[in-house]
C-alpha cells in the first residue's frame, strides 16, 4: 500500500511541474512574440476617446522587458493649438494610467482630424 501511495503522489508531483513549467513557458512565449492582449488595447482606445476634445484614438502596444509600453494616436480638431494639444495628451495619459495601472510608458501623438 505505502509503494502505490508513493507513486500517485509522485505522478501528482510530475503533473503539477508539468502544468506550472506550462504556464511560465507560454508567458515567456507570448512575451518575446510580442503578444499583447487585446483588451489593453481596447482599454486604452477607450480612455484616450472619453478625453473631452479626442475626437478618434488609435493604439498600439508592446512589452520592452517588464514595461508595457502604448502608443496612442489621437485626432482632435484641426484648429487646436500645439498647447492645447498637449493638454489633451496630459489628460490622455491620466486616463490611461488610471485604467491600465501597469503601463509604464506612454506616447502620445496628435493629429489633426480631417475637416
Amino acid at each position: 500500500m505505502a509503494v502505490f501511495s508513493r507513486r500517485i503522489i509522485g505522478l501528482a508531483v510530475t503533473g503539477f511541474i508539468c502544468h506550472v513549467g506550462y504556464e511560465v513557458t507560454e508567458d515567456v512565449v507570448l512575451r518575446l512574440a510580442d503578444s499583447i492582449d487585446p483588451e489593453v488595447i481596447t482599454t486604452a482606445e477607450a480612455a484616450a476617446g472619453s478625453v473631452p476634445g479626442v475626437i478618434r484614438a488609435h493604439a498600439r502596444a508592446r512589452w520592452t522587458g517588464r514595461t508595457l509600453r502604448i502608443e496612442i494616436e489621437g485626432w482632435i480638431h484641426p484648429e487646436l493649438t500645439t498647447a492645447e494639444a498637449g493638454a489633451i495628451g496630459l489628460q490622455v495619459a491620466g486616463q490611461v494610467s488610471r485604467q491600465l495601472p501597469g503601463a509604464a510608458s506612454l506616447t502620445w501623438a496628435a493629429r489633426a482630424a480631417p475637416a
